[in-house]
């Protein structure tokens, strides 16, 4: 679906499916039931599934080309005056002087650079390797965004804005014009990015827990017992021990009295020793569940 379709709400579809086939996983992990062949079979299916093609790309291609659309949107404004509304799903009455300089400062070429100057930094911030970093860009975005909207919100409701465009010269109006209703319009639209990014990250290291899982299951059925380490599984289990996309380093595994535990550090990247709750934000596996809840 998202190969044909590369927008973010068709990743989300996708990856949705790629958590139902999780869970299905994890179900028959925890139920002890799986053989050893059983449980090499399964993670040799789940690797074998097409790879998600990457949240940046469906932004970059996808949402990039819809957010274009809008300046186009923006610009018939004056003929209908409820399709900003309609597209973006909003409920503001728009003052008639918002009409008239729409149709006469808009700028639609400037704000097509804009839109795009805008997407090259969001898909730069996307692709920063560093967690903290990245988390760090974002949060400076959602700030600029909000005093964006405040600002705007302001300008709205303020004769003053109106009153003052009319006395300034022309080409300083169609600047401010363009930048404030194009900059407005393409942070309602971005906000929810980040969080698409890392529900990518998320979804990408419970399907290496999720293996990680598969193999630990092999080497139950095989020895009767949990191995005490991941070491053990390599090389009859598994190739590599899976890497904890978070800190860069090897997921973390405990053998428990009843079972295992198999977790990252998160977002928070602190080792939180697989509890999850307030601001612990370990992402867990473990078989049987609910032993790391505090």
């Amino acid at each position: 679906v998202y190969s044909r379709t590369p927008t973010l709400f068709h990743h989300l579809r996708a990856a949705n499916g790629d958590v139902l086939v999780q869970v299905r996983m994890r179900a028959l992990i925890e139920s002890k039931l799986l053989t050893a062949k059983q449980a090499r079979s399964l993670a040799d299916q789940y690797r074998s599934m097409p790879p998600l093609r990457p949240v940046e790309e469906g932004i970059d291609i996808g949402e990039r080309i819809i957010q274009l659309d809008l300046m186009f949107a923006v610009k018939h404004v004056p003929q209908n005056p409820s399709i900003l509304n309609q597209t973006l799903k909003l409920d503001f009455d728009w003052p008639q002087e918002f009409h008239d300089y729409i149709e006469v400062d808009f700028e639609i070429n400037e704000a097509l650079k804009r839109v795009n100057r805008r997407f090259d930094d969001l898909v730069s911030r996307i692709r920063i390797a560093d967690r903290t970093e990245r988390d760090k860009a974002f949060e400076k975005d959602q700030e600029e965004y909000e005093r964006m909207f405040s600002q705007f919100e302001s300008r709205q409701s303020s004769p003053m804005f109106w009153q003052n465009l009319k006395t300034m010269a022309t080409q300083k109006r169609r600047e401010l014009v363009t930048v404030h209703f194009c900059d407005w319009i393409c942070g309602i639209v971005t906000a929810a990015y980040p969080a698409a990014a890392r529900t990518e990250s998320r979804l990408n290291m419970d399907r290496s827990l999720t293996l990680a899982g598969l193999s630990i299951t092999a080497y139950h059925a095989d020895h009767g017992h949990y191995p005490d380490s991941l070491e053990v599984l390599i090389p009859k289990y598994l190739n590599k021990i899976p890497r904890d996309q978070y800190v860069d380093q090897p997921i973390s595994y405990q053998r428990t009295d009843k079972g295992f535990r198999l977790y990252s550090y998160g977002e928070n990247q602190i080792d939180d020793g697989g509890i999850q709750g307030d601001e612990k934000l370990d992402i867990l596996f473990e078989v049987p569940r609910n032993q790391g809840k505090e």
